[in-house]
């Protein structure tokens, strides 16, 4: 699931469940916008993650 700040988190931006994506067929594609701070969260091998990241208005990604 991957949501941004634009919308206050909600609706999710992107959501795909029950996915087995295998390389090197492993994106998700979804248009991102500068100016946003995003939520991605996912699991791999039956583990969770979660990454948070911003975009500037320059197009800039950095790590929260």
């Amino acid at each position: 699931m991957l949501s941004y700040s634009v919308n206050n988190y909600h609706p999710p931006l992107n959501m795909e469940e029950g996915i087995a994506k295998k390389y090197p067929e492993t994106c998700i594609k979804t248009e991102l916008k500068n100016n946003a701070a995003y939520g991605l969260i996912y699991t791999m091998n039956g583990k969770n993650y979660r990454f948070e990241f911003n975009i500037d208005a320059n197009g800039k990604v950095t790590k929260v």
